[in-house]
């Protein structure tokens, strides 16, 4: 059976962020993909600590489409080293799973 996975996705804006999720929603990859805003973000990257304005995608899909967001994310995100966590929700509500599970299972072709 099918497990919901919450895919979280830093991006440096939100235009590159929203290229990002109309491309993941109408190929399937994801049911729902939000964007978050006004984040900000510190770290060190090749040893030089940083600081920097970002947002954040959150996409909802099913566990057998998380390497299909993987591989899309490797030839297109506009980082070196990007930042993708997948996590599984423990609890949902029924009709909205169902929901998922249909929108990520449809083709690409049914959308137009």
């Amino acid at each position: 059976m099918s497990k919901l996975k919450m895919c979280f996705i830093s991006y440096p804006n939100k235009e590159k962020a929203s290229i990002a999720a109309e491309y993941i929603v109408k190929n399937n990859i994801a049911a729902c993909v939000k964007i978050l805003e006004g984040i900000t973000s510190f770290y060190i990257f090749e040893g030089k600590f940083e600081k920097d304005e970002e947002v954040y995608l959150i996409a909802k899909t099913i566990e057998e489409n998380v390497d299909s967001l993987q591989i899309y994310l490797k030839d297109n995100h506009p980082y070196k080293v990007y930042e993708f966590l997948s996590v599984d929700a423990d609890s949902i509500n029924s009709d909205y799973f169902k929901w998922i599970k249909e929108n990520t299972s449809r083709k690409i072709w049914s959308l137009f």
